[in-house]
């Protein structure tokens, strides 16, 4: 697999979770 489309999916996966946590 890519990196970058590694990045991308990893960033797409942790996306809800940081946002939960800020809020």
């Amino acid at each position: 697999m890519d990196r970058v489309t590694l990045l991308l999916l990893g960033m797409i996966a942790i996306a809800p979770c940081a946002c939960s946590a800020s809020t």
